[in-house]
């Protein structure tokens, strides 16, 4: 996921977390919610999904 953050991202990978969720409903992947702390505030930078056996992210629209 980091990897795929550094290439399509303008984001500081040091400040960058990510939270993922798996998904009862969608099987196939994993739900993936990256974001960064602006202060005491969490910004989303944006929701992905990355598919269990291929590995391939996607960004949830």
């Amino acid at each position: 996921m980091f990897g795929y953050i550094r290439d399509h991202g303008d984001y500081d990978l040091e400040e960058v977390q990510i939270g993922v969720e798996d998904r009862e409903d969608e099987e196939d992947v994993f739900v993936v919610r990256v974001f960064v702390f602006s202060g005491e505030r969490m910004n989303t930078v944006g929701w992905y999904q990355v598919d269990r056996e291929t590995g391939e992210v996607e960004e949830r629209q």
